[in-house]
């Protein structure tokens, strides 16, 4: 017989507590679960367990498909997995463990149904006097979803009809006998406040945009003895600043101990993301209910039909295997992307090589927007190729005490980085990043610049002329940007955009979406990009001089800097 996996010593400590007093080891499985107990005087009850697992399959019942009617009685994954470790663990005083959660699993594993029966489970069978129950998601039609399967389950049972009354028209199911009630939220209504919630639970967090929501309900049960914040949710497309995104790896860090925090519930079933997709065995590894509730010739036509169409890989491996899509509309391949950074960039003394000419594209920020400076010149190693500088400016207001901005972490993380500037009030400062592109063309052989025509561009290009730097203005539509455009996709598709894996150029690169003209001329399209691009189009600005400078009588060209200038 071969000897079963090794444990840390904590864990072994922690199984030796629970075995003195009385309750089973093996729910001690990680160093979380080890923390818990040694640092916090946790245990598992499985009378606790076994009281939700009853409610459900007594009061429960499906309302859907080929089970509509059967008894909610919990898969093993789910009673193993799920349930157990969610109602079984206690604190030191009875309460749960467990006060916020995520739990990530493709699509038809019984995620509604499993939402419903614990949104009634903390409804009824919590005994928590005035209980409020939420349930939250995007929209209203998506709220409404676990509304009616709970809605479905107490008209089917005579014991919970009994003390529970739906109300359709409000989404909301009351408990009048103890003062406690349900209702399902979504975020294109006015701001929740004052809910007094002992149980949340967020539907498909991928898609929630509205931050304020979310902070209203993570903090909606302050005043309750053991309030539970959990998040249910397949996949959604990979966005850094999303809140999705943000409990995701939050849950998935949890699980692999680089974050410790043994108050919060993570489950994670996914496909890694070089997996074979076409795989069976990663089917199954990825979908609990696989075989049950995901029915296997569905999911091997699904998989035929996908390996047709990028989109529909996209799709599958989202939905199926919830792997997060770099993006809805792929026009960089973050692969191909991340191949380009073939080789560090050498130090920026290296820039002021007397061989080297720099071309620049100034894409300039407005009112609570991002301003990018990108420069490019000759690979030394590789004629066809540039190496990529680049600087990004932003207002400090934007990350201010009262600011609600999207990417407020993200800039943040930036900035401490170094990787952003930032510069006072809530609007582009001009002069600042006037002073560092003069900076820059006294530190390097800056040959040709290109700025946004527009007024704001044409301002500044008239302050920088006046230091004896011409910044040509340049058109944003096809004429003006579909051949430096091109000459970017092509640069990319080749590996010989060297950008020097820049974070900020690449979360850029991943929200670039284009658009194409009847002549099949084709541009990079801010309207239509997800999020911020400026970076991609100083780039392709920057190009633009690095490809024309020869033969652009049209362009006025003022080299500053010279043969041995440095930083």
């Amino acid at each position: 017989m071969s000897p079963g996996p090794r444990v840390s010593r904590t864990i072994a400590k922690a199984r030796s507590r629970a075995l003195r007093d009385g309750w089973a080891p093996r729910w001690v499985r990680t160093e979380a679960d080890a923390q818990a107990v040694l640092d916090h005087g946790c245990y598992f009850d499985q009378a606790a367990t076994a009281r939700f697992l009853n409610f459900a399959a007594t009061f429960c019942r499906h309302s859907k498909g080929e089970w509509a009617r059967q008894p909610f009685v919990a898969m093993r994954w789910q009673r193993e997995q799920w349930f157990g470790p969610l109602f079984g663990w206690k604190r030191a005083d009875g309460t749960r463990r467990y006060r916020r959660g995520g739990v990530w699993i493709p699509k038809k594993n019984g995620k509604t149904s499993c939402a419903s029966v614990i949104a009634l489970y903390l409804l009824v069978g919590d005994r928590e006097p005035g209980a409020e129950v939420y349930s939250a998601a995007n929209d209203r039609d998506q709220a409404g979803l676990i509304y009616r399967e709970m809605a479905a389950m107490v008209r089917q049972s005579p014991a919970l009809a009994s003390r529970l009354h739906p109300i359709d028209s409000r989404k909301t199911i009351a408990y009048e006998r103890m003062a406690a009630f349900y209702k399902a939220l979504s975020a294109d209504v006015p701001t929740k406040e004052g809910i007094n919630a002992h149980g949340v639970i967020v539907d498909e967090l991928h898609a929630l945009q509205v931050r304020e929501l979310w902070s209203t309900l993570a903090y909606a049960g302050a005043a309750r003895r053991q309030p539970l914040l959990l998040s249910i949710s397949t996949a959604g497309v990979y966005d850094p600043a999303s809140i999705g995104w943000e409990q995701y790896q939050y849950a998935k860090h949890v699980l692999d101990g680089t974050r410790e925090d043994w108050s919060f519930f993570a489950l994670v079933y996914e496909a890694p993301p070089k997996a074979n997709w076409r795989s069976p065995k990663v089917w199954r590894a990825a979908n609990p209910a696989y075989g049950v509730t995901v029915r296997e010739d569905q999911f091997e036509e699904h998989a035929r039909e996908a390996s047709d169409s990028l989109d529909k890989q996209n799709d599958f491996q989202r939905y199926r295997l919830n792997i997060w899509p770099q993006q809805a509309l792929r026009s960089i391949d973050l692969r191909v992307w991340d191949e380009n950074h073939k080789h560090p960039l050498p130090p920026p003394a290296a820039d002021a090589a007397p061989a080297r000419q720099w071309y620049g594209g100034l894409d300039l920020g407005g009112t609570s927007d991002l301003s990018a400076w990108v420069r490019v010149s000759t690979c030394p190693h590789d004629p066809e190729a540039v190496d990529v500088r680049c600087r990004f400016w932003l207002p400090e207001a934007l990350l201010g005490p009262d600011s609600r901005h999207r990417n407020k972490t993200l800039y943040q993380q930036w900035a401490d980085q170094g990787l952003l500037t930032l510069t006072p009030g809530n609007v582009a400062d001009e002069p600042a990043i006037q002073a560092a592109i003069l900076a820059d063309a006294q530190a390097v052989n800056l040959v040709a610049g290109r700025i946004d025509q527009l007024f704001q561009g044409l301002r500044l290009a008239t302050d920088l002329t006046a230091e004896g730097i011409v910044m040509a203005p340049m058109g944003q539509g096809f004429a003006a940007m579909a051949a430096p455009t091109k000459k970017f996709f092509d640069l990319v598709q080749a590996r010989r955009f060297h950008h020097g894996g820049h974070p900020v150029l690449r979360w850029m690169a991943d929200n670039v979406v284009t658009r194409s003209d009847p002549a099949g001329n084709r541009k990079v399209d801010k309207a239509r990009s997800p999020q911020k691009i400026d970076g991609i189009v100083a780039a392709i600005m920057a190009i633009a001089g690095w490809i024309t400078v020869d033969d652009a009588p049209t362009y006025q060209v003022v080299i500053i800097g010279g043969p041995g200038a440095h930083p």
